[in-house]
């Protein structure tokens, strides 16, 4: 799971439909919602988990998540953490931090990140995504499968 220092909405939406503004989509354990869904200028809660988020996403714009992720793995030759393309117009996709079916997945934005590094303290095994919008997020795994990721986006 992860997290972005910003201050939080006190609402929380039944669904969430990404857009040209999302930055993230992390898993949460609350009673009241399952992720939070970061955009550049506000968070808002969510009561459907990540992975929910992302197949409504696709549906939404025409597709389904599995052909999405088929055909992105066929594309790609990858068969695991495979990117999502969710529009194609603008262009909208996402790549999880670990297994999409993994509750602690976090599902991140490519075209909003400046930059991936690793914990500058070597026994914390986290990374920290900066968006070229400065906020950061920081996820706790390391630094090879969100860059690996992001190289075939």
């Amino acid at each position: 799971m992860g997290h972005i220092k910003q201050n939080y909405s006190n609402t929380i939406c039944k669904h969430y439909i990404v857009s040209n503004n999302t930055l993230a989509i992390v898993p949460v354990r609350a009673i009241n919602f399952d992720a939070i869904a970061y955009e550049k200028e506000r968070t808002i809660q969510v009561r459907q988990t990540p992975l929910q988020i992302i197949k409504a996403s696709c549906i939404h714009h025409g597709a389904t998540y599995e052909g999405r992720r088929r055909a992105s793995c066929h594309l790609l030759g990858l068969v695991q953490k495979v990117p999502i393309v969710m529009n194609e117009r603008p262009l909208i996709y996402s790549f999880p931090s670990q297994s999409a079916h993994n509750f602690s997945a976090s599902w991140v934005f490519a075209k909003h990140i400046l930059h991936i590094t690793a914990h500058p303290n070597k026994a914390i095994q986290q990374t920290i995504i900066t968006f070229h919008n400065k906020q950061q997020l920081f996820l706790n795994e390391s630094t090879y499968a969100p860059t690996n990721k992001a190289m075939y986006l």
